[in-house]
């Protein structure tokens, strides 16, 4: 199947929301499954996984990425432009709410926010009485671009409860009388 994409734009440093549309593909799928997209790049057919980022509702879905690089496929798909086609396959996976739908807990770094943002967006409003509570980990140059994204899902889902605090990581290497 093949997908075009209509829009990118960067949530981090090197880091992208990707929007594609389906052109053979009613984009059927679960909340928290998975996309597997393919190029041929330098001779070789390179595949990889993306969590679906969006709730299923048209033809349409939305992806984040984040670029490595040295990579073999990131910096192709940060290079696609808009309009640009891809070959893709799935939707994959089994991480998905278990129904009945009952009060949940997501935690999540970085782009592993993906298959969240899906399944708060949809089952929010298909079970306004459940509890659904996200702690969303960034590292410190993500801070005020992770703020925009909260601001934005506090927006479109007031009943999703977003517990901020903010917490500093040292590392034991950056730290060395740190206890182990």
């Amino acid at each position: 199947m093949k997908a075009r994409l209509v829009s990118s734009r960067e949530i981090a440093p090197n880091t992208r929301h990707f929007e594609f549309e389906a052109l053979e593909w009613d984009c059927r799928f679960v909340p928290g499954q998975f996309v597997s997209l393919t190029q041929e790049i330098g001779g070789n057919s390179i595949t990889r996984a993306y969590s679906i980022a969006s709730p299923p509702n048209s033809s349409r879905f939305a992806l984040c990425a984040n670029l490595v690089p040295e990579g073999h496929f990131s910096p192709f798909l940060f290079g696609l432009e808009t309009g640009g086609e891809i070959e893709f396959r799935g939707p994959y996976g089994a991480f998905i709410l278990r129904r009945p739908v009952s009060d949940s807990l997501f935690v999540a770094t970085g782009t592993g926010i993906a298959p969240f943002r899906s399944m708060i967006h949809a089952k929010l409003h298909e079970h306004p009485d459940q509890h659904f509570t996200l702690i969303f980990g960034v590292p410190p140059a993500w801070e005020l671009l992770a703020v925009g994204l909260l601001v934005a899902l506090i927006a479109a889902l007031p009943a999703l409860h977003l517990p901020v605090r903010r917490a500093t990581i040292v590392s034991e290497e950056a730290n060395p009388a740190l206890p182990t």
